[in-house]
């Protein structure tokens, strides 16, 4: 089918190379597309065995000028080994609850042995109330696993240098 309308297109003058490659690639013979779709959206499992226990916005006044960081403690209480942790954080204003800030950050070092913990420090735009949605990380056979943690904490600290 495919051949034929090709010749067609090239017959009637309509064949060119923009309008081939617009036409639609049917899809190997013997290959189930949904087995195709479900192989492009992995679902990635699900785990509490990492998460943040800890986490408050300091701010530093050096200058003159207020320097906010997010500092916090994230820890395994899981039996594998954690590779390149990441969490996926949000700031609100303690009055208004509109967000002010959010990011992601990649724990350093990326390696947390069962049963520790890493702290951390990050500079973020304003202080106000922390929330840690999303935790990711990489088990040892570099499979990924999930932590949606949808956890406030709402501790923050001041300090002039």
């Amino acid at each position: 089918m495919r051949t034929r309308l090709l010749l067609f297109l090239a017959l009637t003058g309509l064949g060119s190379p923009m309008a081939i490659a617009l036409l639609p690639t049917p899809p190997a013979q013997g290959v189930d597309e949904t087995l195709l779709l479900a192989r492009r959206r992995k679902k990635i499992p699900k785990s509490e065995d990492v998460s943040i226990t800890e986490a408050s916005i300091e701010t530093r006044i050096i200058a003159g000028s207020p320097y906010h960081y997010l500092n916090g403690v994230v820890q395994n209480k899981g039996e594998e080994t954690a590779h390149n942790i990441s969490f996926y954080f949000e700031i609100y204003e303690k009055d208004t609850e509109k967000i002010v800030d959010a990011g992601t950050f990649v724990i350093r070092p990326p390696v947390l042995r069962p049963g520790g913990s890493i702290p951390f420090t990050r500079s973020v735009a304003a202080e106000g109330i922390v929330r840690v949605t999303l935790v990711r990380w990489a088990k040892s056979d570099r499979s990924p696993l999930k932590h949606p943690q949808m956890q406030l904490f709402s501790g923050t600290e001041s300090a002039e240098e």
